[in-house]
């Protein structure tokens, strides 16, 4: 499915610049055939002329005024909703619903942008009909425009806006059936040093004034140097399934290998991460805090809840694999129990967090000391919550 849609997405974008690239040259045409007849203009001010005339021209009609006015609510709205969109990817903005809010989004742009097209060729159709010449007489004025480059210019400006409103219904299938990843501008801003101001290491629970007079010296110089092996590792170049939720899902499924539990919460614990834009070595690195996974029992599909020693955050994350090792991802929208009959709290799924354990295997596994091993290590057993 996911390469379908790119597939079909590409060849519509290259259209929609094939396209804009015909239509360019139809302007050039029209100037070009007013240069003929007036040698002593630049090409932009005969364009600048006509522009003014046009401009004109709408003031003057209340028809004109009412389509230039439906082509500025559409562009204003379809600009809002691209708003709306970008902030969603970049984790600014996450609604209870997300995936069914990005659709939304999508079919939003479709009618808006559409709408403000098939306005915007209806006012060309009549401003350009009122200027059409099907021969060219003897004095040519600087809005006079040939018939065969008017009617060319409707149909091509017709062809764009049905490739684009395919492009848009395209990426609102894609969104609704989970084939646009949630973080698909992840590279974009990565390449713009968003991730370097995005992320953030997981919070250290303060320690009381008579803990830390307890701290061995020896301790703190252990701190010290993975405070300085954490360092130097930033200055390296970070992998991309440290830093995008996205890549993670694309990576080809690896061979299912023995696992166990404690493995297997290890490799989502790594997704979670991710999908937080958390410092990759989040968990491992905050020994002050003790993690427990508990499997709830009862209830399909498997289903494990991270708990944490901290006093502020005790429910970290819920996660569910299905049978065919679909892996979901849930945050809990805040501390209080009232799910599974006050087990855990409220909670919902990570926009299109659906990935395959092969994928995790692939992305995250070793048996090398690193930031997997460690943080599969900081998981510990707990006993079964019964639902």
């Amino acid at each position: 499915m996911a390469l379908w849609v790119s597939i079909i997405g590409g060849m519509l974008v290259l259209g929609l610049i094939y396209l804009g690239w015909r239509l360019r040259q139809q302007q050039r045409g029209i100037i070009d055939f007013q240069l003929t007849y007036h040698k002593t203009m630049t090409p932009a001010q005969i364009q600048h002329s006509r522009r003014f005339f046009f401009q004109t021209e709408v003031k003057k009609s209340s028809i004109y005024r009412r389509l230039h006015r439906g082509v500025q609510v559409g562009r204003w709205g379809s600009y809002g909703l691209l708003a709306l969109i970008v902030v969603q990817q970049i984790g600014l903005w996450q609604p209870d619903d997300q995936p069914v809010m990005a659709t939304l989004c999508w079919l939003g742009l479709l009618v808006t942008l559409t709408g403000r097209n098939l306005c915007q060729w209806q006012l060309n159709r009549q401003l350009y009909a009122s200027v059409q010449i099907a021969q060219t007489p003897a004095h040519v004025d600087l809005m006079m425009t040939p018939m065969h480059f008017t009617q060319s210019f409707l149909r091509l400006q017709l062809w764009s806006i049905g490739t684009l409103a395919t492009l848009m219904l395209t990426l609102a299938v894609a969104s609704g059936t989970e084939t646009l990843p949630d973080d698909y501008l992840g590279g974009l801003l990565d390449g713009l040093g968003w991730q370097s101001t995005s992320s953030r290491v997981m919070p250290r629970v303060s320690s009381s004034s008579s803990q830390e007079s307890d701290t061995d010296d020896d301790d703190a110089q252990d701190d010290a140097e993975q405070t300085t092996t954490r360092s130097s590792e930033s200055q390296t170049k970070v992998k991309k399934v440290y830093t995008s939720a996205a890549y993670v899902r694309s990576l080809p499924v690896k061979s299912q290998r023995y696992l166990t539990r404690q493995d297997r919460v290890g490799l989502i614990s790594m997704y979670y991460l991710v999908l937080n834009h958390y410092d990759y070595n989040g968990i491992a690195n905050n020994p002050t805090v003790k993690y427990v996974y508990h499997v709830v029992k009862n209830i399909k599909p498997l289903t494990i809840v991270v708990t944490s020693t901290e006093a502020k955050r005790k429910f970290y994350y819920l996660t569910q694999i299905d049978k065919q090792n679909h892996v979901r991802v849930y945050r809990f929208k805040n501390q209080t129990p009232s799910a599974f009959h006050g087990l855990v709290p409220a909670y919902q799924e990570y926009p299109k967090s659906k990935v395959k354990m092969g994928q995790l295997i692939k992305a995250y596994y070793s048996d090398q000391d690193g930031s997997y091993h460690r943080t599969m290590w900081a998981m510990e057993p707990g006993t079964d919550w019964t639902y």
